[in-house]
C-alpha cells in the first residue's frame, strides 16, 4: 500500500518548503525532542527509502496515543 504525504513545516515567521513523497508501509516513532523533565517529543514518519520528521513537539503520552492511532488507521 502507498501512502501520500505532503508536509510543509510553518515556523511563525516562515514557511519550509513543502515536501511530497510516497511513503509503503508506513512506520511511526516518537522522537525525544528538547528537555527531558519537559517529556516532549516530535513525529517520525518513515519507510525503508524515505522519512519525514515533524517540527512539532508533543507531550510523549499524546504522542504515542497519536502513534497508536496512525498505525491502526486504514486512511
Amino acid at each position: 500500500m502507498n501512502n501520500k504525504i505532503i508536509y510543509e513545516a510553518i515556523y511563525g515567521w516562515f514557511k519550509d518548503g513543502k515536501k511530497e513523497t510516497l511513503i509503503s508501509d508506513p512506520n511511526y516513532q516518537a522522537i525525544p525532542a528538547g528537555y527531558i523533565e519537559d517529556n516532549e517529543g516530535v513525529l517520525l514518519i518513515a519507510s525503508e527509502n524515505t522519512e519525514i520528521q515533524s517540527v512539532v513537539k508533543m507531550k510523549m503520552p499524546q504522542l504515542e496515543e497519536l502513534i497508536s492511532i496512525l498505525a491502526t488507521s486504514k486512511i
